[in-house]
């Protein structure tokens, strides 16, 4: 079941409650009563620390004025043991950093923090990578609007930070960004950054990452034995038989992995799903971290579907299998942003049988080209998506104009 989209939709309008609050807010700061200090982060509704805020968090996490908001409790608690600097958004202490941010960033949306508290306070949307499948007014719009839908349009111009895509800032290293008409609205600035989530992938700077985690050691190890990491990451499915498919699509593919002992099969369900498979097989794992990104440093292959972590894996040059089972639905709704079908045609497959069967040969035949992935990946993004460029706190303050 998703929750995020909903609790979001909730929470607005307790949010428009305290409108007054917003401008009050907004003044104090243009007038230079409340002063600005402190860079804020959150991520996935404030529900979960992962994506590219959680990375851009811990490689600035030294600078002290780096904090970290959540609207959960028991995970403000796990990253105080940590020794992070993390804080329970509707705390006092949540709430004062909030009230005196020099810059939010966010990965998600305005609702990874209290949207109400930030008025005048630039933010950088990172965004959790770049969208395959269609997303926000992309979709919506197709639908003739309901008044209330119009009414909230108003409201957004009034309270913009209400509308989760705002931001003053949106990193994007695409070379024709075709996803845009869901941030226009906001006229952001478009900067170039690397996503910090792929620093697991692609820089030295993993080692200064800190993710522990049981299961990882343990995959670790049966890689040593010899064993091939098959990770399988699916994007979600709003309805309930769609979800049901997707079950029996995962079960059909275990099968053909786990039965063979030559594969460990990791099963990572999208974060804002809830997750009720059962499968029990030695060669079988769930992975239950919330960030995928450690496991698929560690991988021998991936197979997922319409989610961006496609293009994030294509520049590894291991196998990648798209696994489009539904894809003449899938392709009305939501759609696409890029011709798919003829893009990733060499790794899309429809069947379990044929992605068993791909990935096998793939990864037995250690002489098998891998620069078709490589160079859709160059056709499609600028070289700052995953190297080029800084992840420094001050130096991207600089490239968004904020003084020190």
């Amino acid at each position: 079941m998703i929750h995020l989209l909903k609790q979001n939709r909730l929470l607005k309008y307790l949010y428009f409650c305290f409108s007054p609050l917003y401008y009050l807010f907004g003044l104090f700061r243009i007038i230079g009563l409340i002063p600005q200090k402190y860079i804020i982060y959150g991520a996935a509704g404030g529900s979960q620390f992962i994506d590219n805020s959680k990375y851009s968090f811990l490689l600035n996490k030294n600078d002290h004025n780096c904090i970290w908001i959540t609207h959960s409790s028991s995970l403000a608690k796990e990253l105080k043991l940590k020794g992070y600097r993390a804080f329970l958004s509707y705390s006092i202490k949540g709430k004062f950093f909030q009230t005196f941010a020099k810059i939010a960033i966010v990965s998600h949306g305005t609702f990874d923090l209290i949207p109400i508290l930030l008025c005048r306070v630039p933010v950088l949307q990172y965004w959790h990578g770049c969208p395959i499948k269609k997303i926000g007014a992309d979709v919506y719009n197709h639908s003739s609007k309901k008044i209330g839908e119009k009414i909230w349009e108003w409201i957004y111009k009034l309270i913009p930070h209400l509308n989760n895509y705002y931001s003053d800032y949106f990193v994007d290293n695409s070379i024709n960004m075709n996803y845009s008409k869901t941030f226009k609205s906001f006229v952001p600035s478009y900067i170039q950054l690397p996503y910090p989530r792929l620093v697991t992938l692609y820089s030295n700077l993993s080692n200064e990452i800190d993710n522990v985690d049981t299961t990882i050691d343990e995959l670790i190890f049966q890689k040593s034995k010899g064993k091939y990491i098959i990770v399988y990451m699916p994007t979600y499915r709003e309805g309930i038989n769609e979800q049901r498919d997707c079950e029996n699509q995962l079960i059909r593919l275990s099968k053909l992995f786990s039965n063979d002992d030559r594969f460990v099969f990791v099963y990572k369900a999208h974060f804002i799903v809830s997750d009720t498979t059962d499968i029990k097989n030695e060669n079988f794992i769930k992975y239950d971290n919330p960030d995928p990104y450690p496991l698929l440093s560690i991988s021998s292959a991936l197979i997922s579907d319409y989610s961006s972590v496609v293009f994030d894996y294509m520049p590894t040059r291991k196998p990648l299998s798209i696994f489009a089972y539904d894809i003449d639905i899938y392709k009305n709704n939501p759609g696409y942003y890029y011709d798919i079908e003829k893009l990733f045609s060499s790794f899309i497959t429809r069947e379990p049988l044929e992605v068993y069967n791909k990935l096998s040969q793939q990864l037995i035949d250690e002489n098998r080209e891998s620069d078709e992935q490589v160079n859709i990946f160059n056709n499609l993004f600028l070289p700052t998506y995953n190297k080029e460029g800084s992840y420094d706190i001050q130096e991207i303050k600089r490239l968004c104009g904020i003084k020190k």
